[in-house]
């Protein structure tokens, strides 16, 4: 009847409903399955059944709403892991360079033409270390642990996970050393400055943490 939604219809709105992650990454599954289903009952019709009886036959040969978005699920929690490890990498080398940038054209100003301590120094390369690494680890989990990885782990569903974990620790991480560089630099020692300076890095790690929070909707369990 007209203005009735028809059993593929009905169940590819379901289907979407099932799913999270990367909103491309599932409207290319979602479009996958409606043409299987649309395909399937083109030929019930050519073989002489009703269009409605059709489409509840192509839908039933599809399996449940459950089933298929199991597998889905997978595919996306993959697929947005695999996005919040590149941007973790991507926002730590635009971190750190903006860093490089910004210290070596204002550190006459921050540290008033006398030169930084052995100590400063230091804890500069640590915080160099503490954005580059995890960029350089996110890269290499990128290159195999969601390729090869993926297809002998028994749950490849945990990297998902995993990148979720890596992505908090790396936020955390980036908002801890902005405040504690801001400390201790002298022309940045104060409430406001180093205030400024913290809630600039919550831009960068607000969005490592939002990606990181998708991958653990991702990854979750299909809701009985």
């Amino acid at each position: 009847m007209r203005g009735e939604v028809g059993p593929i219809d009905e169940y590819v709105r379901a289907l979407t409903a099932a799913l999270p992650g990367p909103a491309r990454a599932r409207a290319s599954l979602v479009g996958e399955a409606r043409d299987g289903l649309v395909d399937a009952a083109a030929a019930y019709r050519e073989a002489g059944y009703p269009e409605w009886q059709a489409e509840q036959l192509a839908v039933a040969d599809f399996g449940t709403v459950r089933e298929l978005a199991g597998e889905y699920r997978t595919e996306l929690a993959l697929s947005q892991g695999r996005r919040t490890l590149l941007l973790t990498a991507a926002v730590q080398l635009n971190v750190w360079l903006f860093s490089e940038v910004s210290w070596r054209l204002g550190e006459h100003q921050l540290w008033s033409g006398a030169a930084p301590s052995a100590g400063y120094r230091l804890l500069a390369r640590t915080v160099d270390a503490l954005q580059l690494i995890p960029a350089g680890l996110a890269l290499c989990a990128v290159l195999v642990a969601f390729t090869y990885g993926q297809r002998v782990l028994p749950r490849p569903d945990l990297l998902a996970r995993a990148s979720g974990v890596f992505g908090f620790g790396v936020a955390a991480t980036m908002l801890v050393s902005c405040a504690v560089m801001s400390v201790a630099t002298p022309g940045l020692a104060g409430v406001g400055p180093v205030t400024t300076s913290v809630l600039a890095a919550a831009v960068p790690a607000g969005l490592i943490a939002w990606s990181a929070r998708r991958s653990f909707v991702a990854a979750a369990p299909l809701p009985a």
